[in-house]
Formats: C-alpha cells, sequence, structure tokens
C-alpha cells in the first residue's frame, strides 16, 4: 500500500469511526475525517487527521468531502433502536444513495460500506455467515439498514465502482466506547444490570481494534470487490459470561438476577406504545429490539474473512476486555458524552 493513498471516513468522530482513523494512519494512509458539525470529536483528540465538517445528506458536501481520495469507509448512519422512521431512511437510506452517486462520479478506488447484522431477523441463530438471508423488520433502524445494503448491492450488480460490504458483529466494544459500554459498566458498578433469559444467549462480538483491522484488510484486499464480510472475534460469547468478564475486570460483583424474556415484551409494548403516542422525551427505556438481542442465540462466524482475506482477529479477548475497563477507568466521572 502506497504511503500517499487518502482515505475518507465518514462518521469517524464515532466510536468505530475513530478507532478506523487510528488504523489507516498507521498503516500509513493519510485520512480525512468527515464529521457532522456540533457533534463530539473527543474521540478524535490526538489523531492526525484532516477534520472535514460534512453532512451525508447533502450531495454537495459529500462531493467535496471525496475530492482526492483514493479509498472511502463508509460509516456514518443512525444507529439507535428507536426513533422517527422519516429520520432512519433519510440517514440510513436516502444518504447511502447519496454517497454511492457520489463516489462513483469520484471513481476512487475502494468505496467499503459498513452495514450490521441486524440486517438478518432476529431469530436464534448460531453459525450464521454472510449467506443468512438479509430479511430483518424488526425496526426503522434494522429497516432502512437492509435497505441500505440492497442499495449497494444493486450498485455493485451495476459494476461502476468497486465496493465491499462489512458487518461487524452483535456487540462492538472497546476503548471511545460512549453509547453502549460505558452506560454498562455504569450499571455493572452500580449493581441495577440484570439478564434476560438468565444471560444464556451466545452472540458474537467484535472488539473495536480487530474491527478496524478487519475492515481495512477488506478494503485492501483485491478479492473483496462485491463480497460480504462478517468482521467480528473468533469465539461465541454468552451474555453472562460476557458481563462476567467485564464485572471481574471492574472488580464488581457478577448479576445475580436474570428476567425471562417473555415477561418483558407486554411492557416494551406498552413503553413503544406511549413513546409512540405521545411527544415524551428521549427513548423507552425497554423495546423488542433491546429484549429479542439479549435473550435469543445470535453468533455468526467470521469464517469468510479468514478464508478469504486472511484476516484474523489480533487481540484476544481477555486483553479486550482490560483495555476497555481502562479506558473507562480514566474516563469516568469526566466524560462528557
Amino acid at each position: 500500500m502506497s504511503v500517499s493513498k487518502k482515505a475518507l471516513v465518514t462518521g469517524a468522530n464515532g466510536f468505530i469511526g475513530s478507532a478506523l482513523a487510528r488504523r489507516l494512519i498507521e498503516g500509513g494512509y493519510s485520512v480525512r475525517s468527515m464529521v457532522l458539525k456540533g457533534t463530539p470529536e473527543t474521540s478524535l483528540e490526538g489523531v492526525d487527521t484532516e477534520i472535514f465538517y460534512g453532512d451525508i445528506t447533502d450531495p454537495s458536501s459529500l462531493k467535496t468531502a471525496f475530492r482526492g481520495i483514493d479509498v472511502a469507509f463508509h460509516l456514518a448512519a443512525m444507529a439507535r433502536d428507536w426513533g422517527p422512521k422519516w429520520l432512519f431512511r433519510k440517514l440510513n437510506y436516502e444518504a447511502v444513495l447519496n454517497v454511492l452517486d457520489v463516489a462513483e462520479r469520484a471513481g476512487i478506488e475502494r468505496l467499503l460500506h459498513v452495514s450490521t447484522l441486524g440486517v438478518h431477523t432476529y431469530r436464534p441463530t448460531f453459525g450464521g455467515n454472510e449467506s443468512t438471508p438479509p430479511d430483518s423488520t424488526l425496526n426503522a433502524y434494522c429497516i432502512y439498514k437492509r435497505l441500505g445494503e440492497e442499495a449497494v448491492r444493486e450498485r455493485i450488480e451495476k459494476n461502476r465502482v468497486p465496493i465491499t460490504i462489512v458487518r461487524p458483529g452483535i456487540f462492538p466494544f472497546g476503548p471511545r466506547d460512549t453509547t453502549s459500554f460505558y452506560p454498562l459498566a455504569q450499571a455493572l458498578e452500580q449493581g441495577i444490570f440484570q439478564f434476560i433469559n438468565g444471560g444464556r444467549a451466545r452472540i458474537c462480538v467484535s472488539y473495536v481494534e480487530n474491527l478496524a483491522d478487519g475492515m481495512v484488510c477488506a478494503a485492501e484486499h483485491p478479492d473483496a470487490v462485491g463480497e460480504t464480510f462478517i468482521i467480528c472475534d473468533d469465539e461465541p460469547h454468552s451474555w453472562r459470561d460476557l458481563i462476567g468478564a467485564f464485572c471481574d475486570e471492574l472488580g464488581t460483583g457478577r448479576p445475580r438476577f436474570s428476567i425471562p424474556a417473555a415477561a418483558l415484551y407486554p411492557p416494551a409494548a406498552i413503553m413503544m406504545g406511549l413513546w409512540t403516542a405521545f411527544p415524551l422525551p428521549g427513548e423507552p427505556p425497554l423495546t423488542f429490539y433491546r429484549v429479542r438481542v439479549a435473550s435469543v442465540d445470535l453468533y455468526f462466524t467470521n469464517e469468510k474473512a479468514r478464508s478469504m482475506l486472511g484476516w484474523l482477529p489480533k487481540v484476544p479477548f481477555d486483553e479486550a476486555v482490560k483495555k476497555t475497563v481502562e479506558w473507562y477507568r480514566g474516563v469516568k466521572g469526566r466524560l462528557k458524552r
């Protein structure tokens, strides 16, 4: 890889985007980090990157962002399980069309589109892979991420721009994860976390450094053009084992209580109904999505990435947990979320 290559990362100030920017710079790339003005930039502090303030919903903004770019990584999206349907459509589907159009006209060498395992219906799955049907209708996030991926696939078939699709594991984690791990660690320290169905459900996880490394590998490999890859760590982890590892590193007691999933769907339905019917602040404390993801096996393998790309997750699970907790301890009490 030539050290003169320039990469664009949309959503670069996010948890995964900032890790990717670091990995690209370590690999010799010059990185342009596309950031929505007014959103936090703490995750990019100390990163030798060009900050470009832009908006993925604005084609003219994207056109400027893509100028002089060799490889683009599209991560920017609305990654939540609750919100206005129109906004999910705008950010997770219509913006993808914008990126595809601009990337095609820019004539870049590769576009890597970051999708989600949420494109799959969250039915009990152990050993799922890239051929598992992308058929989710669980919520607006899943629907429009699926439609966005379908739009990418249609463009791949037209062969107008070299594209690769990546789906991270069900639970990405690591340093600078203010959305999932930070509040999880707080709940564990406060002793208020409870398992669903005993925490027996097994999932695939993606430690963020391994994920970023896999994304770069997929973007550079010549055989990855037109392909989809699940980039996750090797072993399945039950929620009980995953949370237990975090508790041990945090020095807290492991959660002892559990609630059956069947008992949570009725209150989730009531909460979702209230938040839909009235302009209540924030989001419902419980949703079908959250119950589902914590109560059924959702383990997908990384075998395709290992065999086709020769990629291996470099950071082992125990070390990943340690690094994540060390980051949490360093920012606890002073983090501006």
